[in-house]
């Protein structure tokens, strides 16, 4: 199965490794799919992220949302 990566924009080199490693981790990306924990922005910006890492068309993803929660 081929997954789309998550391309960096400005420093957000590392961050974007943690998130690969994150999703790549199955136990990890599986309880953020499948969570229920909707008044969490930081978790409903991960599982929209991961989501489309799985089911998008396109080859890569902008993790801006993720980023922006954490900055």
């Amino acid at each position: 199965m081929i997954f789309a990566f998550v391309y960096f924009e400005g420093n957000t080199c590392y961050l974007n490794s943690i998130l690969q490693a994150l999703f790549m981790t199955k136990q990890f990306s599986r309880e953020i799919l499948v969570t229920q924990r909707f008044e969490d922005r930081s978790v409903l910006a991960l599982q929209e992220l991961f989501a489309l890492m799985l089911f998008s068309p396109r080859p890569e993803q902008n993790p801006k949302k993720v980023v922006n929660l954490i900055r």
